[in-house]
């Protein structure tokens, strides 16, 4: 397992840091970041999806009858099984 050594230089998103033990392959923190956050967000959409597909639930908006106000527009989930 490789630890991962910080190389400083300047300020604290803009430092790069190494990403094997030698310091040969370095990458922006700030980029580093960013592509963690992406790749949770993508993950908790796959989850999603999981929980939509495998477990049939889905989320519909139901069209609110013709004498009512606007405002009056249901939102429900449904269990299909």
């Amino acid at each position: 397992m490789a630890t991962t050594a910080v190389v400083t230089s300047g300020s604290r998103w803009t430092e790069r840091v190494a990403m094997d033990a030698a310091g040969r392959v370095q990458r922006p923190r700030a980029g580093l970041i960013s592509a963690e956050r992406l790749r949770i967000a993508l993950g908790l959409v796959s989850l999603r999806a999981f929980v939509v597909q495998g477990l049939r639930v889905g989320c519909t908006n139901t069209d609110a009858p013709a004498g009512t106000p606007a405002g009056r527009v249901t939102h429900r989930r449904h269990f299909s099984g």
